[in-house]
């Protein structure tokens, strides 16, 4: 069959042809053991078609009794594939697989506290979703916070109101949150008289800094 036929055989397709896939069994004499059988056939491939060896996955056109190998779909599963495949498997974020080293969770969690995450970098961020700020005099709420887990060094972090302030007075009040390595202090602040003995607020904050 010249290479004219067999292009026209993919491009024109008629009833008793169709395509099927196979295991390359020889390349010399090139013969294919077809999915779902157990007997190498005989076969002819497309001149100058690459990546043909014992194990290639191809895909063949039949056309009347015979078959063509028209492509090649995946790379032979030979011995020295199979020892690059368990490398990899057994290969870890240290190992800088696909450039992952220092980018990978290594450590996650959330109680009462809140929620964190731990990279293998050494980065931590913390996060609460609400506090309770209580009063502490009529200019101020506040609230301590303690870290779900604690950092090595401060971290930095921020805080802002889940609603509006309890009063009219208050919604005029600054945010302060000032960060030690295992707890933080929140605190809404302002004029005078602005807040009652009974006043709360709910704030939500996260910290982020380094744990290792």
């Amino acid at each position: 069959m010249s290479k004219r036929e067999i292009y026209d055989a993919i491009l024109n397709p008629k009833q008793g042809r169709l395509f099927t896939v196979g295991t390359v069994y020889t390349v010399d004499p090139f013969a294919v053991i077809l999915d779902g059988d157990t007997t190498a056939i005989p076969c002819q491939s497309l001149t100058g078609l690459l990546g043909l060896k014992v194990g290639s996955r191809v895909v063949l056109l039949r056309y009347g009794k015979q078959y063509i190998a028209v492509g090649v779909i995946g790379k032979s599963f030979d011995a020295a594939t199979k020892v690059e495949v368990s490398t990899h498997e057994a290969e870890t974020y240290a190992d800088d697989v696909h450039g992952l080293a220092g980018k990978v969770i290594e450590e996650s969690g959330s109680d009462t506290n809140g929620s964190y995450v731990r990279w293998s970098n050494g980065l931590q961020v913390c996060w609460i979703p609400s506090v309770t700020l209580a009063y502490v005099n009529t200019a101020m709420l506040r609230a301590s916070w303690t870290y779900p887990v604690g950092f090595i060094s401060k971290p930095v972090g921020s805080a802002n109101p889940i609603g509006y302030s309890p009063t009219v007075a208050g919604r005029s009040s600054s945010e302060v949150i000032n960060c030690g390595t295992s707890s933080c202090t929140i605190a809404a602040s302002t004029q005078t008289g602005a807040f009652g003995v009974d006043d709360t607020w709910q704030f939500q904050a996260i910290v982020v800094g380094w744990w290792k």
